[in-house]
């Protein structure tokens, strides 16, 4: 029976196999720039071109997190396992949404939203709508722009920061359309907030912010 190292080594070497191959599909279409002389395989007319365009520049980072765990792999670096795992995640993520899309051929949606601190938040016996979210605003609301680029969530331009203007004990945020209407979504910072600390969208249902959305 094998040992625990060894299993280990298995799973390492299967993960570090599977990044390999994950890159190797991604690679085309993520080095790809407007100056190249050829197109990525299914990457035939305008609108799929602008569709690789929005994939480039919205997840330029989780892109730049799979070349770095392949590199890692081809050069024989040291890294965690943990780590290498999550730039395959982030790989599989990233070929999901681009053949998503490319199939679709429909252009993402982009959409702007409001992101705003307040001094208190939702008391439990209250619905949403029955809040006056205006009377605890606290300081002004961040815009930012989200787009739909896949199903099931919408992706922050960002990471979208916001600063308290003054010490907040127990502060809460919300995420809204325009100003005072319902909140799509509203929750506690879940910590006390010092004046001009910031504060980052958190990874929500339905828009993902500043946290990596593939660990």
């Amino acid at each position: 029976m094998a040992d625990s190292s060894d299993l280990t080594d298995l799973e390492r070497s299967q993960i570090e196999t599977e990044l390999l191959r994950v890159w190797n599909r991604l690679e085309p279409y993520a080095d790809w720039t407007p100056s190249s002389s050829r197109l990525p395989s299914g990457v035939d007319t305008p609108a799929e071109v602008e569709i690789l365009k929005y994939w480039l520049s919205l997840f330029e980072e989780e892109i730049d997190v799979v070349r770095r765990g392949r590199n890692t792999v081809v050069h024989s670096l040291s890294a965690p396992t943990e780590q290498l795992r999550g730039a395959l995640a982030a790989g599989n993520e990233l070929w999901r949404l681009l053949g998503q899309r490319l199939r679709t051929t429909d252009q993402p949606k982009a959409t702007e939203w409001l992101f705003q601190l307040h001094r208190t938040g939702r008391p439990w016996d209250k619905k949403a709508d029955e809040v006056d979210w205006e009377e605890s605003a606290v300081g002004e609301a961040v815009r930012f722009t989200a787009i739909r680029f896949g199903t099931g969530a919408w992706y922050a331009q960002g990471p979208v920061v916001i600063k308290a203007p003054e010490p907040l004990a127990d502060p809460a945020w919300t995420v809204s359309s325009r100003i005072g209407e319902t909140p799509l979504m509203s929750g506690r910072v879940g910590h006390a907030l010092a004046e001009a600390e910031e504060f980052i969208l958190p990874v929500t249902d339905a828009i993902v912010g500043g946290v990596p959305w593939w660990l």
